[in-house]
């Protein structure tokens, strides 16, 4: 029966022990826990032998951090050792000269049984380091204070041994346990406790006898039990947000930065409003943590409200701080997307006008050609910069002539004429001048271009694993190519686009961007070599995996999905898109 008992209560441990692996938990700061326990007992002294006595303890602990543990803890129990002829004839002076099992001690009514005992009141306060704090699986060691009280006896008539009975002893002492022990999460408020105790005593009367020889007695115990943890929150990872609330926005507590964006999970929910589920929050291309270090928001595309991504201003080299990178008057966005000048630029053509002011009304020229009517004269020297004048020639000189322009805006202004030039020699009068042209009527101030609308659409186009090379054995490949290339083919000649790689997640990051990029490059290549010109196409871009169209499951929804449904959902993130510039106008 003792076999079968103790079988079962191995197996009940071993299955709490196995099932703890999996919990999630953890020493907590400000913690307090009951805790009881049971054991065995022995101890040390003059007859110290191979048997045991039962012990059971209740104790309440407090953690003031997670590293260190403070407790009270209260223990009764009992010590037993064996009296044998040997032990009889080796303490004469105790037993009596030639005692016998079952006669009785010299001078008392006590009888020599086979078995003595002592009760044992023990009261601790004791100070332990966890080791591991954060690990379900938490080792400590300690020391403590403590006081016992002890009243020796026979066992069966619990009748008090001689020095016991004639008070020759103070019947309690002080003591120091030294603790080890391991404690095993078995949820995340419970903890299975394990605890050895050997305790050093100031008294050699535990067993009621003081030798010569003796000295001290201690007391040794190991125990079992569960203590209820509660109050405090756990922050297994040390990331300042607790377990609970961990479990409760979806981040994971066991890891700091769950999205390993390199921003800690309470940084981005606290400081920055970000996601931490997430390393790019605002999905425009660029990790939260490099958005947080160069100033950029990363809860926001489009930190400057210019209309451009702050990726797309990284690649174009623009300031994704400030709308308007060179100061000339006109935003980014309608630098590159609209007039297509050079934002990095004040003045794109170099003749001495910034393009903002080559696009107001005051001029209203061409901010990427410097004689926007093309009569010779530069705008800012041209008095109507957007008629064309007439070149009259003047007197001939020995070997100049020089000539004036014809003011077609009769406001009285004329340019400065051009530089004195050599004359070929002529035999004849020059011709008059031509009577000059009709004046024009009046036009209707240009309207302001119209902001622009970023447009995109995706082609399926299939690669071979790991390359740039198209799958032509894939038939949506052949088909979206084809209808990408009409599309290039008749649109108008104003069309500009950019041609964007994109990429699942698995993989490295950096991998996937550089493999889109080559892809999205393919296709340009591609698109060029079948006839479509080049400047419709401005560029090819990689975003890597950073701007999914679909958010792709997280690892534990793996785990309940098919690699057919997995397939499906990266696939879509797996594409070439076109970004519209600048469209056909309607």
């Amino acid at each position: 029966m003792k076999r079968v008992r103790f079988s079962f209560t191995s197996a009940t441990v071993a299955f709490l022990i196995l099932n703890s692996l999996q919990v999630s938990s953890q020493v907590r700061d400000l913690e307090l826990g009951i805790g009881i326990a049971g054991g065995v007992s022995k101890y040390y002294g003059e007859f110290t032998d191979d048997s045991f006595g039962a012990i059971g303890e209740v104790g309440l602990t407090f953690s003031p951090f997670r590293y260190l543990n403070v407790g009270f803890h209260t223990m009764l129990g009992q010590v037993t050792w064996n009296v044998t002829p040997a032990t009889l004839a080796a303490y004469p002076e105790y037993f009596g000269a030639g005692a016998e099992l079952g006669g009785f001690y010299p001078g008392t009514l006590a009888t020599i049984e086979k078995e003595n005992q002592t009760r044992l009141s023990l009261y601790d306060l004791r100070v332990t380091a966890n080791i591991f704090p954060d690990e379900n699986f938490v080792p400590f060691v300690g020391l403590g204070l403590g006081i016992v009280s002890f009243s020796p006896t026979n066992s069966e008539e619990h009748t008090e041994l001689p020095n016991n009975s004639r008070r020759v002893y103070d019947r309690w002492s002080w003591t120091v346990p030294a603790i080890a022990g391991a404690k095993v999460y078995v949820s995340n408020d419970v903890s299975l406790d394990f605890t050895g105790i050997y305790r050093f005593t100031f008294t050699p009367w535990l067993d009621d006898v003081r030798t010569s020889q003796g000295g001290n007695d201690h007391l040794a115990s190991l125990t079992m039990g569960l203590t209820y943890h509660f109050l405090g929150d756990r922050d297994r990872d040390d990331d300042g947000l607790s377990d609970s609330f961990e479990r409760r926005i979806g981040t994971d507590p066991g890891n700091p930065d769950t999205d390993g964006d390199g921003v800690i999970d309470r940084i981005e929910h606290e400081r920055y409003g970000t996601d931490p589920l997430h390393r790019d929050t605002d999905r425009d291309g660029i990790t939260d943590d490099v958005e947080i270090a160069t100033g950029t928001s990363p809860t926001r595309a489009d930190t400057d409200g210019d209309g451009l991504t702050d990726f797309e201003e990284r690649e174009l080299g623009t300031s994704p701080l400030d709308m308007d990178t060179d100061r000339d008057g006109i935003n980014d966005h309608k630098e590159v997307q609209v007039y297509f000048t050079n934002p990095l630029v004040p003045d794109t053509d170099r003749d001495g006008l910034l393009d903002g002011e080559e696009i107001s009304a005051d001029w209203g020229t061409d901010p990427n050609n410097p004689d926007t009517d093309g009569d010779g004269v530069i705008d800012p020297m041209d008095p109507c910069p957007k008629k064309r004048g007439t070149w009259q020639r003047g007197e001939q000189g020995a070997n100049t002539r020089r000539s004036k322009l014809i003011d077609p805006c009769d406001d009285g202004l004329v340019a400065p004429p051009p530089a004195e030039t050599p004359a070929p020699p002529v035999e004849t009068p020059a011709p008059p001048p031509p009577p000059p042209p009709p004046a024009e009527p009046a036009k209707e101030p240009e309207p302001t271009p119209p902001k622009s609308k970023r447009k995109s659409f995706a082609k399926d186009i299939r690669f071979k694993l790991n390359t740039d090379e198209f799958d032509m054995d894939a038939p949506e490949t052949q088909e979206n190519l084809q209808e990408l290339l009409d599309y290039m083919l008749s649109s108008c000649d104003e069309l500009r686009v950019m041609i964007e790689g994109h990429a699942s997640s698995e993989g490295p990051a950096d991998r996937n961007e550089k493999l889109s990029k080559l892809r999205a490059t393919r296709v340009k290549e591609y698109l060029i070599a079948k006839g479509v010109p080049a400047e419709k196409i401005r560029g090819a871009v990689g975003y890597g995996s950073r701007m999914p169209r679909v958010d792709e499951p997280s690892a534990r929804e793996m785990k309940r999905m098919t690699p057919e449904q997995i397939e499906s959902v990266r696939r879509q993130n797996r594409r070439i898109e076109v970004a519209v510039l600048k469209d056909c106008d309607v």
